[in-house]
């Protein structure tokens, strides 16, 4: 089989800042979707929400999605941790409070 033969990827896409608002807008939908067990699995969220993504023009994979939100949860849980070593908690900008 020829290198040609093979499909060919899409270029990866980068998470802009009106992406990551717009899967975290979606996520806090199915988070309640899967809560409730209208959504039996957190891997079927990725997909489903993927899929969402994918309708409003952004080609992300369904682990690239699950990616974004835990390297978000991380940061935001990192940034919790200093603000109260710091002595105060900075409220503003919060991504998670969008979730």
């Amino acid at each position: 089989m020829a290198m040609s033969d093979k499909p060919e990827k899409p270029p990866p896409m980068e998470w802009s800042e009106t992406a990551t608002k717009t899967m975290l807008s979606l996520y806090k939908d199915f988070k309640v979707k899967v809560e409730d067990r209208t959504i039996l699995t957190r891997a079927k969220m990725w997909m489903l929400l993927n899929e969402k993504l994918k309708e409003k023009g952004y080609n992300f994979t369904p682990g690239q999605v699950e990616n974004r939100w835990k390297t978000l949860e991380r940061t935001y849980k990192r940034h919790m941790r200093e603000s109260l070593k710091n002595g105060g908690v900075r409220r503003s900008g919060d991504r998670k409070s969008v979730v």
